[in-house]
């Protein structure tokens, strides 16, 4: 399967899983290995519209941020810094997806549960 083929689901709450499957048998793969109840539901996500924050050590990224905490003009491309040694770039599910290689089962790619 090729990068192009993974998706991203979102769970309404707190979790984004990428996947290799359709929607409903990552749903099921989600609920039998989660033990949620079988009203969990998925909505798929626009791979070059949505995005997370992803760590980044590309020079022109720390350069571009410089001594700012924070370089957002409101999308995809926007630099924070989360402390002293971590910059994050705003990026597309996509491109995470191209780091981050094919899986062959369900995997959660980002969450707001720290």
């Amino acid at each position: 399967m090729s990068k192009e083929e993974m998706k991203v689901y979102f769970d309404g709450d707190s979790n984004w899983y990428a996947s290799p499957w359709d929607i409903e048998k990552t749903r099921l793969w989600i609920i039998k290995n989660y033990q949620l109840d079988d009203e969990f539901e998925l909505e798929e996500c626009d791979l070059d519209n949505d995005g997370m924050w992803y760590e980044t050590n590309d020079k022109k990224d720390i350069e571009e941020l410089e001594d700012y905490d924070e370089q957002c003009k409101g999308g995809i491309g926007d630099l924070r810094r989360t402390d002293e040694n971590l910059i994050e770039r705003l990026m597309s599910f996509r491109d995470v997806l191209k780091i981050q290689g094919v899986s062959t089962e369900p995997y959660v790619i980002a969450t707001t549960n720290y």
